[in-house]
């Protein structure tokens, strides 16, 4: 089951921490059981708020600390990025924000790779 986003800004609006608190507390989830997936939401709201360089920050570390199999998590990192099955390119502000994450996690090889691989994929 895949959600519009319109939910999400909606919830956005009044509390932009919810969908940073409802992953941390697994509400939202990364695994296969899990009821609702991060990736079966339309995350690409989050691209439209002043703060999105946090928001989707905050979500990325949160991921890279909950699952320690990039397998698990791929599709939940490219949905943040809008990168869904080979068919997105990446706007100028998210390659921006890949170039300052890897900055600034540099020595933080599993994050860094994990941007990579978003970069490569979004071809």
């Amino acid at each position: 089951m895949h959600h519009d986003g319109k939910e999400l800004k909606a919830i956005l609006d009044l509390d932009r921490t919810f969908i940073h608190d409802s992953l941390k507390n697994d509400t939202i989830g990364l695994r296969y059981s899990s009821v609702i997936r991060l990736h079966d939401i339309n995350t690409s709201i989050l691209w439209e708020y002043p703060e999105y360089e946090q928001l989707i920050e905050d979500l990325l570390l949160i991921i890279e600390e909950k699952e320690s199999f990039f397998s698990i998590i791929e599709e939940d990192i490219f949905a943040l990025f809008g990168v869904r099955k080979n068919t997105s390119d990446l706007t100028p502000k998210k390659k921006s924000l890949i170039l300052k994450l890897t900055q600034k996690y540099f020595d933080n090889k599993r994050l860094v790779l994990m941007l990579i691989e978003v970069y490569i994929r979004r071809k």
